[in-house]
């Protein structure tokens, strides 16, 4: 579960769901979780936007970008906004998040699932790869973003322990076409980061191609970044989806 309260510490959210009739336990990192009771739906927090159901991975590549108030933070392949409102919620509507997407209807839900749960300092934007983003004017005012999320499409095949028909639904010739989709997004967003800048690589894949490769021919094509760190996250040490996240630097502008 995600909580996107500003106001309140883990452990008095999960003492409220426990007063609700809501089974929720909680980690020593301060993750939430459901065993069971009343669904979180029927409670004050879920109406007033402050929790969400969502993986915990999902959760943990959120917490990859470490976003400060004030700083300019732009979510790539944003959907319906799950990780832009988990990153938007230590910024304290200071700064700036631009969450983009190819679909629409798709950033018409984040618009509304922030108003609800009050944050303000998220803008929306269609922007499909085809070419660099036309940048923001505060954002080109510092000659680029803070921190860039590329949760790019993918295989999903970390997802396969909860979707098991999706094996057979996917081919080696969609995980081709994948892949150049993949790098034709990380090439075109990183024109967008500052110098001293994050971009934040994920998938929701432990394919080595969709991952490790993908960052490495991207870091040999683009020796202005430094791999600051790389990783899969979640199953079978976690109960979640298996994700894979690399943050990397930029350490000059060319």
């Amino acid at each position: 579960m995600a909580a996107h309260s500003k106001n309140a510490d883990s452990e008095s959210l999960k003492n409220s769901l426990l007063a609700q009739g809501v089974e929720a336990i909680s980690d020593a990192e301060g993750n939430i979780g459901l065993q069971g009771g009343l669904g979180i739906n029927t409670t004050e927090e879920y109406r007033k936007g402050q929790i969400e159901i969502q993986d915990l991975a999902s959760q943990l590549i959120a917490k990859q970008v470490a976003a400060k108030p004030g700083q300019k933070v732009w979510d790539v392949c944003a959907g319906a906004g799950g990780k832009s409102l988990a990153i938007a919620v230590p910024m304290n509507n200071k700064g700036m998040l631009l969450a983009t997407d190819i679909h629409q209807y798709k950033l018409d839900e984040l618009k509304r699932r922030a108003k609800v749960a009050e944050l303000f300092n998220i803008r929306q934007f269609i922007w499909n790869a085809d070419e660099p983003l036309r940048l923001p004017k505060e954002v080109a005012q510092q000659k680029g973003f803070d921190w860039i999320l590329v949760d790019a499409p993918c295989s999903a095949s970390g997802t396969w322990r909860r979707n098991p028909d999706a094996l057979w639904r996917f081919s080696e010739e969609d995980t081709q076409e994948l892949i150049q989709l993949q790098q034709k997004i990380l090439h075109q967003a990183q024109f967008s980061l500052r110098e001293g800048g994050h971009l934040v690589y994920a998938t929701c894949s432990w394919q080595v191609s969709e991952n490790e490769q993908q960052v490495a021919a991207f870091l040999q094509q683009h020796p202005q970044f430094t791999l600051v760190n790389q990783t899969l996250i979640g199953s079978p040490e976690l109960n979640s989806d298996t994700m894979f996240v690399a943050v990397m630097r930029r350490v000059s502008v060319v």
